[in-house]
């Protein structure tokens, strides 16, 4: 196992603390090194201690801004996400950004150009897209394949962590 992935976490709500977790129990080859939600409070602090996680932040400028900081996972509301994304690619840090990138297609595509022009990686979380349950609907017709998001599943995110240093 080469250099671990060091995570920053953007967000600690309900989702944040899945990925946090997960990351921290399972994913040995990365580390979660940061997380910043401007709501943290006491309860969230423990949460991120008692997995390991170093340090806690208000201010998500604190992950941007952190040299420790390979790539952030954006784990925030909804209404943060693009911005975070423009943030987090002119800070050179890959990006893993839970669905959706925005509401607003031009925002959509403000942040993926900045992703390109940055040369970072991205990815964008949609979990229940592989689910049996999805699936079974697909099959009986009730939901157009056309229709499913064109994003990957978030465990893929292990087999991108195995060549985070791939150009």
């Amino acid at each position: 196992m080469g250099k671990k992935l060091r995570i920053g976490l953007l967000g600690a709500g309900r989702i944040g603390n899945l990925h946090g977790t997960n990351i921290q129990n399972f994913i040995p080859d990365a580390e979660v090194v940061i997380v910043a939600d401007p709501f943290m409070n006491e309860k969230m602090e423990e949460w991120a201690k008692s997995i390991g996680i170093g340090r806690c932040s208000k201010d998500p400028e604190d992950v941007f801004s952190a040299a420790d900081v390979d790539a952030v996972f954006i784990c925030s509301s909804t209404n943060t996400h693009a911005e975070f994304m423009i943030r987090a690619a002119k800070a050179g840090k890959h990006i893993f950004c839970e669905k959706p990138i925005d509401t607003e297609v031009a925002k959509i595509n403000e942040a993926l150009a900045e992703v390109a022009k940055a040369g970072v990686k991205l990815q964008v979380g949609f979990v229940r897209r592989f689910r049996q349950a999805g699936q079974a609907l697909c099959r009986q017709g009730l939901l157009p394949r056309s229709r499913w998001p064109a994003h990957v599943l978030c465990s893929c995110f292990r087999r991108y962590l195995h060549r985070h240093d791939d150009p």
